[in-house]
């Protein structure tokens, strides 16, 4: 069990990191990186313990668990980044559109296009 100890360490810590980092902007995909790899220490120290007759500490289990989450957590972050820059895409787009007929003004009329745009996407 001894020989495991750093990899239940890393594993920890990697899950740690992947749930962490989620929450700063940017860093999604480290975070996804990182659970990725507490989740593989987890399961390789797992593994070793059912075959080499040792019960796994707390250690691998959290790390395990930290990974998962991490994993879902990060890709539905991801995932929410690509819609939010779709819908800010979307609404640039009409927005620009709205000026340029506009001849180069902002009025309220360009306002509600552009929201009437935001709420009519299925997102």
């Amino acid at each position: 069990m001894e020989k495991y100890n750093s990899k239940a360490v890393a594993s920890l810590v990697l899950g740690i990191i992947g749930v962490a980092v989620t929450f700063l902007s940017g860093l999604a995909i480290v975070g996804l990186v990182c659970s990725i790899i507490a989740l593989v220490f987890a399961i390789k120290i797992r593994k070793a313990a059912q075959l080499e007759g040792f019960e796994a500490d707390g250690k691998a289990t959290a790390g395990f668990v930290l990974g998962i989450v991490g994993i879902v957590v990060n890709v539905v972050a991801v995932f929410a980044c690509i819609a939010c820059a779709a819908v800010i895409g979307a609404a640039g787009v009409t927005g620009l559109e709205s000026i340029i007929s506009s001849g180069g003004t902002v009025d309220s009329e360009s306002v509600d296009d552009i929201i009437k745009a935001i709420e009519s996407l299925d997102v």
